[in-house]
Formats: structure tokens, C-alpha cells, sequence
């Protein structure tokens, strides 16, 4: 696990020119993945710990996919 994690981390340093490229890479990730299920989480009465996962993997899966 460590091996992946540290070539896909080299993979990303050097594919990318910038930190600001990187920096809004990773917002847009947290926003789709983590972000808006923690709201929906947190204000809709009917939420379920199913919806949420689906929402998670969704928003991840768009963002990479996009």
C-alpha cells in the first residue's frame, strides 16, 4: 500500500506545474466526495447512512471520471 501511495504521489508531482493546479484538484474532490453529503447529513431529517455512502462514491467517482 505505501509503494502505491508513493508513486501516485510522485506520478501527481510530476504531472502537475503548479500547487494552485493541485490545491483546486483536491478542493473539488473534497467538495463532491465529502462536502455535500456532510450537509446533507447534517440538515435532512431522511438522510441514511446508505444515501450518504452512495453520495460519497458517486461524487468521487464523477470527479474522476471528469
Amino acid at each position: 500500500m505505501s509503494v502505491v501511495l508513493a508513486f501516485s504521489a510522485l506520478a501527481i508531482a510530476l504531472y502537475v506545474q503548479s500547487a494552485y493546479t493541485i490545491l483546486t484538484t483536491i478542493y473539488n474532490f473534497y467538495a463532491a466526495a465529502a462536502g455535500i453529503p456532510a450537509l446533507t447529513a447534517l440538515y435532512w431529517k431522511k438522510a441514511t447512512s446508505a444515501g450518504i455512502i452512495a453520495s460519497v462514491t458517486g461524487g468521487f467517482l464523477t470527479c474522476a471520471l471528469w
